[in-house]
């Protein structure tokens, strides 16, 4: 009996044992379960938070950058939890000036090899065709026609090689290196979503994409895509971090284009010239001023307000002692009449010209400016624009040995043109002509009919338009 009992206990204390450890087991899995479920957890909350951080970051651009122009160039921005890194396919690392070939950026992956045809760039709105590249640079072609800033944005730039008329859905092109299919590009003003490429199609395209219309686009016309990469990033406490990417497809309105509103000039033999101008209500306004000084021209513009407010000088251009212009601007000018004052070093034989416009850029206000002088007629300068739709305003300063007379030629707008300081041989002129597409050189010229020599300088000022609102065409994100 007491050995049945005993073999008995010993039984139930296997049981006792195996229960526990089956507990055991089930507690560590359930502990583990827990673990597991709160690290998932966690990793999703900040999953989800670098995803509002990246959209975060995408919305801070748009609002406070200018269209193309939204790289952070690479430095990380603190938003909320984490931070966001905003980048464009690349960005200039150095300035580019009028007729440089060789353009810095920050890196050239991901764009076309060199070839025949060559591949294009397009920065801010000037394209530009390149013949070689290293892993920082392109070599141009030809010498950019503009300025642009260190920062700015450069996105590929493809061509046409065959009209894809109105309803075709394979678009045939140079290289489709560089785009982000499926994604929308812009031939000219319509939109296609493609959803597939080769080396050199895009296909499965629908066009007319965003209530734009299909239409028939020439072989070799430019196929553009913007695209803006944010990315969010949040640290996990237990180590690490968590990323998540947004791609969005980019472009911008036309805007309203640019307005003249109004003119006004003055004349004497002074060291500080005055005259009243009138600016009218409207947006994205800018006044230009046109300043021609003659027969003593040793003599410069010191300085030029509007309501008491300095104005910017643009450049200026001397023909020896004889003839100077100089151009100035000022963006937001006071609405309403107001007086320009015009200060020179000494006194001198000056006229000023006051031009005033609305629907002008804000953020660069100068598509391209140039300056010449000659002693023949006409009197020219040519000056190239980069963006489609800007305006040309230019200032002239002419001396004759007769009685002189100066015309604007054909296309151009006189705005003033008057004796300087009562002598007829000596002439200050203004004009404009605009708008000016598609972007390119323009000649500006007078005819003189003084009699020789005939010393004269010129300068030329290219608006830019301000664009209109950005939309969003497409958009896309990846872990």
């Amino acid at each position: 009996m007491n050995r049945f009992s005993n073999h008995q206990r010993g039984a139930g204390l296997i049981v006792v044992i195996v229960i526990l450890l089956i507990v055991g087991t089930v507690a560590a899995a359930f502990v583990s379960l827990i673990n597991t479920e709160s690290f998932t957890a966690m990793n999703q909350s900040r999953g989800l938070e670098a995803f509002y951080v990246a959209a975060g970051g995408q919305e801070y651009m748009l609002k406070n950058r200018t269209f193309p122009n939204y790289s952070t160039q690479g430095t990380a921005t603190a938003l909320g939890t984490g931070t966001f890194v905003v980048a464009t396919p690349t960005y200039l690392t150095a300035a580019v000036g009028v007729g440089n070939t060789t353009i810095n950026v920050s890196s050239t992956s991901g764009f076309a090899a060199p070839a025949v045809p060559p591949p294009q760039i397009v920065i801010d709105s000037e394209v530009m065709s390149y013949t070689a590249m290293t892993a920082t640079t392109f070599t141009l072609s030809a010498g950019a026609a503009g300025a642009h800033a260190s920062g700015n944005a450069v996105y590929p730039v493809t061509s046409l090689t065959a009209d894809p008329l109105v309803g075709g859905t394979t678009i045939n092109v140079n290289s489709t290196t560089g785009f982000l299919i499926p994604g929308a590009i812009k031939i000219g003003s319509e939109y296609l979503f493609c959803t597939a490429t080769t080396a050199t199609t895009f296909t499965n395209c629908t066009r007319g994409y965003r209530g734009t219309t299909a239409a028939s686009h020439a072989s070799g016309s430019n196929l553009f895509q913007y695209i803006i990469t944010s990315t969010g990033t949040v640290s996990i406490p237990t180590g690490g971090a968590a990323q998540r990417v947004m791609k969005v497809g980019l472009d911008s309105g036309a805007g309203t284009g640019i307005a003249f509103d109004a003119p006004s000039s003055a004349t004497n033999n002074t060291a500080s010239l005055t005259w009243s101008h009138t600016v009218g209500a409207g947006s994205n306004s800018i006044l230009v001023v046109g300043v021609s000084i003659l027969n003593n021209s040793s003599q410069t513009v010191t300085g030029v307000t509007y309501a008491g407010v300095p104005l910017t000088l643009i450049g200026s251009q001397n023909n020896g002692t004889n003839a100077r212009v100089e151009l100035w601007y000022r963006l937001v000018p006071a609405t309403g009449a107001n007086n320009v004052v015009v200060t020179l070093s000494a006194a001198a034989a000056v006229v000023g010209g006051a031009v005033s416009f609305t629907g002008v850029d804000q953020t660069s206000p100068v598509d391209a400016s140039a300056f010449n002088s000659g002693n023949i007629t006409p009197v020219t300068v040519t000056i190239t624009t980069v963006t489609n739709n800007a305006w040309v305003v230019d200032v002239l300063a002419s001396l004759a040995s007769s009685a002189n007379t100066v015309t604007a030629a054909a296309g151009q707008t006189e705005r003033w043109n008057v004796a300087i300081g009562g002598n007829p041989n000596a002439r200050g002129a203004g004009s404009t002509k605009g708008p000016i597409s598609p972007a390119g050189a323009v000649t500006m010229s007078w005819s003189l009919t003084g009699g020789p020599p005939r010393r004269s300088a010129i300068g030329a000022v290219a608006l830019k338009p301000a664009i209109g609102s950005v939309s969003t065409l497409d958009w896309r994100e990846t872990y």
